[in-house]
């Protein structure tokens, strides 16, 4: 499976992706976009070409089923975003 890191903002007018470890660009859209109400991070998961998950990871984290690599990365965001 490939994970990338999923923004999402302005009701869904404005998406973009980030690589897993790409950690800086996430923390820097978050502090960026802080006031923005539509504004959210989530994790695209690939389980195919196809075929792709998300989950939740800010505002609220819905990552604690995730490997623990990719676990990582996720707190390496939330600690420098919620700090």
């Amino acid at each position: 499976m490939k994970y990338e890191f999923y923004i999402y903002t302005k009701e869904g007018d404005d998406v973009w992706h980030w690589d897993l470890k790409q950690t800086d660009k996430v923390i820097q859209d978050v502090n960026d976009n802080k006031n923005d109400d539509t504004f959210s991070v989530e994790l695209l998961i690939w389980v195919s070409e196809n075929s792709c998950d998300f989950i939740q990871i800010y505002p609220m984290d819905h990552s604690a089923e995730l490997p623990a690599y990719v676990q990582g990365q996720v707190n390496k965001v939330l600690q420098e975003v919620r700090s």
